[in-house]
């Protein structure tokens, strides 16, 4: 018995030995990982870090390979993905040069940079709360007092939406994504990557376009709206949305009130969010006399990588029919 327990007690003692010594480093951002991903895989010429305020944000930047150069061309991918795994974004990014646009692609602000989700995430009970007097119990509904119309109407209703609880539930009803706050943050962060690459592209001639995909089209499209940023010469959108039902009519109502030409390309397999809003964008672009917005659809069933040749020729089309 003895022997057992001293066994027992060694052991106990080396796996405290051992956690003591392993050394518990908190895992890197998730920026950070994209970050390195892209110094991996990306040759270092194309790699670019703009600082604006004693903070960098990491580009890629491609020079145009034709003669004549026609200006800058910002591509804002989706947040909280990594931009080497968005096949649109980086197909544009590709071809675009050889069409006479300097590609200067931006990287975007993690969910985490929100203190890892999009809400804080409750707390679970740990301690039993006050809870509220057994109204069943009391000595004033335990006694027999006869119940007057209105009462039993009203209980009648109330027996009736437990048996129904949908019945004061909105069709179509889902809980916010993104609160005032936190579409603000995020808004304010994509704000600071368009200014410092604003910034340094004013050293090269040409015209500016922007090309922005997913919900960072909202955001960007509310930046230029409440002018917070200079004006675009174009813009162009693709499976532009916002996965709220407000925000995505305020990104309907912004648009259509700006003044700079827009494309919106989309594919018949994008998300409900997409399609639902396509047809209340273009009334309200109409509503606006938004004449210089158009609509494309790409024939698609995968994603705008799959149809490089068409996207690409439907930018370049677009864009020289306003101009540039």
């Amino acid at each position: 018995m003895k022997r057992h327990i001293l066994l027992m007690l060694i052991c106990l003692s080396v796996k405290y030995a051992f956690a003591s010594s392993v050394d518990h480093t908190a895992p890197i951002s998730l920026s950070a990982l994209q970050a390195i991903d892209i110094r991996h895989y990306v040759q270092d010429q194309e790699i670019n870090i703009l600082s604006l305020d004693d903070h960098d944000y990491l580009t890629l930047e491609k020079e145009e390979t034709t003669g004549f150069p026609r200006g800058i061309a910002f591509i804002v991918p989706e947040i909280n993905q990594p931009i080497t795994q968005q096949p649109a974004i980086k197909m544009l990014y590709d071809n675009l040069t050889e069409y006479g646009w300097r590609s200067l692609l931006l990287t975007m602000p993690n969910l985490e940079q929100n203190n890892g989700s999009l809400h804080d995430v409750p707390k679970a009970d740990t301690e039993e709360s006050p809870s509220a007097p057994d109204v069943s119990q009391s000595p004033e509904t335990s006694s027999t007092l006869p119940e007057e119309p209105g009462q039993e109407m009203a209980a009648s209703n109330d027996s009736q939406t437990t048996a129904e609880p949908n019945l004061n539930i909105k069709a179509f009803h889902q809980e916010d994504i993104y609160s005032e706050v936190e579409n603000t943050k995020i808004e304010q962060e994509i704000l600071k990557r368009v200014e410092t690459a604003w910034q340094y592209a004013e050293q090269f001639p040409g015209y500016f376009i922007f090309i922005c995909q997913g919900k960072s089209c909202a955001w960007l499209t509310s930046l230029f709206q409440q002018q917070k940023l200079m004006q675009p010469d174009a813009l162009v959108m693709l499976s532009a949305h916002m996965p709220q039902s407000n925000l995505n009519r305020q990104f309907a109502q912004q648009l259509s009130e700006t003044e700079f030409p827009v494309l919106e390309l989309f594919k018949p397999m994008d998300n409900q969010w997409v399609t639902s809003a396509i047809h209340y964008r273009k009334k309200l672009a109409r509503k606006n006399y938004k004449t210089d917005y158009r609509q494309r659809k790409l024939n698609s069933h995968v994603a705008f990588g799959d149809s490089n040749l068409r996207t690409v020729k439907e930018i370049y089309g677009f864009l020289t029919a306003v101009g540039m």
